[in-house]
């Protein structure tokens, strides 16, 4: 249920891609008509932390609107 020409136009994930953080691992979504029909709703696929080889940088932060989440060393 996905646009016709879809996989040929995308390119990699972009740095502003919609995504969020689960216990299992990080969501990319993508809004009603990026690369579906609004039927489909929005399209979600999640990512296990297992399959990033080298794991995250230890300074990772992410920025979101005001909100800024930022990985520190306890």
């Amino acid at each position: 249920m996905y646009y016709d020409n879809i996989i040929s136009s995308l390119n990699g994930i972009p740095i502003n891609q919609n995504f969020y953080l689960t216990n299992e691992g990080v969501v990319v979504f993508y809004d009603l008509y990026d690369i579906a029909p609004y039927v489909a709703g929005i399209r979600e696929f999640k990512v296990p932390y297992n399959i990033f080889k080298y794991g995250f940088k230890p300074n990772l932060s992410v920025k979101a609107d005001n909100i800024m989440i930022k990985k520190i060393k306890l």
